[in-house]
C-alpha cells in the first residue's frame, strides 16, 4: 500500500508545476505518469527512508516491462 504522506508530497509538488512553474498541463500529466513509478516503488516506505529500499529504484525501473512486454 502506498505510504499517503509520499502520496500527499507528490501532489504537492505535481501543484507546485501546475501553478508555480505554470507548466502545460500536459507536462504536468507528465510528470504524474514518472512519478507514480516512484510512488510504486517506495510502496510503504516513506520517502525519508529510500536509502534502505531495495532493490534500488534504478533496479526497479529496469525490471518493469518495455513496450514488447520484457522486463
Amino acid at each position: 500500500m502506498i505510504e499517503r504522506q509520499n502520496y500527499l508530497k507528490i501532489k504537492e509538488h505535481l501543484k507546485y508545476l501546475e501553478e508555480v512553474l505554470q507548466l502545460n498541463p500536459a507536462s504536468v500529466e507528465r510528470y504524474r505518469f514518472y512519478l507514480r513509478h516512484l510512488l510504486l516503488w517506495a510502496d510503504d516506505q516513506n520517502f525519508r527512508n529510500v536509502q534502505a529500499i531495495r532493490p534500488t529504484l534504478p533496479t526497479y525501473l529496469a525490471s518493469l516491462p518495455g513496450k514488447e512486454g520484457k522486463g
